[in-house]
C-alpha cells in the first residue's frame, strides 16, 4: 500500500567512495534501472538516476565537487523506500536524516546512526 509523502527537510549524502555500492544495491533491488544503464556517462549519473527511479527530485541531487551525492527533495506515493534506504544505511554518514509528512500532517524522521535507519516518530506539544 503506498500513500502522499513529502520531505520537510533532508540532510542526506553518500560520500563518493560509496557511489558505486549504492548503485549496485539499488539495481539489485530495481532491475529496471538496467535499461538506463549504457545511456548514462559515469557512476555519479547512474546513482542520481536510480534515486530519480525511486522518487528523489533530480534537481535537487548534487555531486558535491566529487566528494558527495547530496539527496534532494521527495513528493509523491510512496513504495519500497524505506527497504531502499535500509539496505544503504551502511553507506550514509551518521546523523544523516530524511524528515517525511503524510497529507494528514503526520511526521517521522529516518535517522541513520552507524549503518541502521532508526525511524522516529514526531510527537508536537502545544504550550
Amino acid at each position: 500500500m503506498s500513500y502522499q509523502v513529502e520531505t520537510r527537510d533532508v540532510n542526506l549524502s553518500i560520500p563518493g567512495k560509496n557511489i558505486v555500492e549504492a548503485y549496485n544495491i539499488l539495481l539489485t533491488r530495481h532491475p529496471g534501472l538496467k535499461k538506463d544503464e549504457d545511456t548514462l556517462s559515469d557512476d555519479w549519473e547512474r546513482l542520481n538516476r536510480a534515486l530519480e527511479w525511486i522518487g528523489f527530485d533530480g534537481n535537487g541531487l548534487d555531486c558535491e565537487g566529487g566528494n558527495s551525492l547530496i539527496i534532494g527533495q521527495y513528493c509523491g506515493a510512496t513504495r519500497d523506500e524505506e527497504n531502499d534506504f535500509r539496505a544503504l544505511a551502511h553507506l550514509i554518514p551518521t546523523d544523516d536524516y530524511i524528515e517525511w509528512m503524510d497529507l494528514d500532517g503526520d511526521m517521522c524522521r529516518w535517522l541513520f546512526k552507524d549503518g541502521e535507519l532508526i525511524i522516529q516518530i514526531a510527537i508536537i506539544t502545544w504550550v
